[in-house]
This record gives structure tokens, sequence and C-alpha cells, in this order.
């Protein structure tokens, strides 16, 4: 049985808003959290593998739904439903909502996962990240914070 909980930071530094998920990571880094923290890019096979061993998961990555502004803090829990989010390009394939349903089908997803969802405005390559996503690094920082603290 999978046992404890993690912080997951996707993202991409070359891509412009998708940077934010590490960006976040170092943030965390600076705090004595009782939970780890990993980075990733997303691809699906690793996530697997972390997603097995927890028995929740804290996801952090930029997201698209196309209704808020860039820099809008999304919180889903995705224990029980798809995540309501468009995938964007990723060099693995699929992305994160495809990811998460192929570990529910796998009987691989934590008992309780969580996505702290940032809004994008670019995901173009580049290594600026677009003003409202910059600005919502402290807020993002600190739910993150409270969730775990939560636990």
């Amino acid at each position: 049985m999978a046992e404890g909980a993690a912080v997951i930071c996707v993202g991409n530094r070359a891509r412009s808003d998708d940077a934010v998920g590490p960006l976040i990571a170092e943030e965390l880094s600076q705090r004595h959290l009782d939970v780890p923290v990993h980075v990733s890019e997303g691809e699906p096979g690793e996530l697997l593998e972390l997603w097995s061993q927890l028995s929740r998961a804290i996801l952090v990555d930029a997201v698209v739904t196309g209704r808020s502004a860039p820099g809008t803090l999304h919180v889903f829990s995705v224990t029980a439903e798809p995540l309501p989010v468009r995938s964007h390009a990723s060099s693995h394939g699929i992305g994160i909502p495809e990811t998460i349903e192929l570990a529910r089908a796998l009987h691989r997803l934590p008992d309780d996962i969580r996505l702290i969802g940032i809004e994008a405005g670019c995901l173009e390559p580049g290594t600026a990240l677009t003003p409202g996503v910059a600005a919502a690094i402290p807020e993002a920082v600190a739910r993150i914070v409270e969730e775990i603290n939560g636990a």
C-alpha cells in the first residue's frame, strides 16, 4: 500500500508560464516542509511511478481552462473526477489530464490528489513569465503550504 505525501511541481523552464511549477518548487525548498518536493517535466511514466508510491499528492502546474485570466489560481481535487482543463503541448505526447486518467484506469492514482493550477497566459518557447503568473507565485506557495498543513 502506498504511503506518505509529496508535492510534485511540473513544468518546463523553456516554455514561458510552464516554468511556474519549477519556480514554485524553488520557493518551497526555502521552507522546512514535512513532505518531499519533486520537480518533473510531466513525463507520464515518471508521474505514474511517483503517484504509485503516495497516498496523497499535491500537483503544481500551469493550466489552461480558457475561462480565467493568466495568474488565476485554481485548486482541483482530481481524486473523483477528471480535470476540467485542456492539455497543453507536451513533448511526451500526453498531458497531465490524460496522465491522471491513465493512472486512474491503472489504479495508480493516490487516494487524494489535488492540483494547484496557475492559469497560463503563454506557453510558447521563452523564459519570461507573464506578469499575472509571476504575481500568483506567492499565493500558490501559501495555498500549497496550507494544503500540506491541513493534511
